[in-house]
């Protein structure tokens, strides 16, 4: 082992099994690894949620304004919807089934008054006696064919 007196005082030191020699230890109030784990390291997650968060602009009835990426692109679906595109109507109604839903603007129906329930309860009979008499007709159609 090598013995030598560079430390403080004079004292020998032995380089050896967890002794390091004393020009390659850490210095003292210094990481061991000082750039460390980046902050943040950017995934796909958080690319996307940067970029459908990104305001552009867009021209509408209103004029020139800066929307979120992700509202331009929902617009873009309805605009296509509206216009016939059957995958962007479907892709809006999807939507809408799966986020549309607030169950705050939901009524429950107990809490109307008595002839508004009733109203609705016949509403409810006519459609399924409607339904019952159509399906009655295309089952006599189908079946005198």
């Amino acid at each position: 082992m090598a013995k030598r007196s560079d430390r403080q005082g004079g004292d020998p030191y032995t380089v050896g099994y967890r002794k390091p020699p004393i020009a390659t230890q850490f210095k003292k109030g210094c990481s061991g690894n000082p750039s460390g784990r980046p902050r943040r390291s950017r995934n796909v997650r958080t690319i996307l949620k940067e970029i459908l968060n990104r305001k552009i602009t867009v021209r509408d009835c209103y004029g020139e304004r800066k929307i979120a990426t992700q509202e331009a692109m929902l617009l873009k679906f309805l605009e296509n919807a509206l216009k016939g595109d059957p995958r962007a109507l479907k892709t809006i109604v999807s939507l809408w089934e799966r986020y549309g839903d607030d169950p705050a603007s939901t009524i429950d129906p107990t809490a109307l008054p008595p002839d508004d329930q009733q109203l609705i309860k016949d509403f409810f009979a006519q459609q399924t006696a409607d339904e019952a008499r159509r399906r009655l007709e295309e089952s006599d159609e189908s079946g005198s064919s």
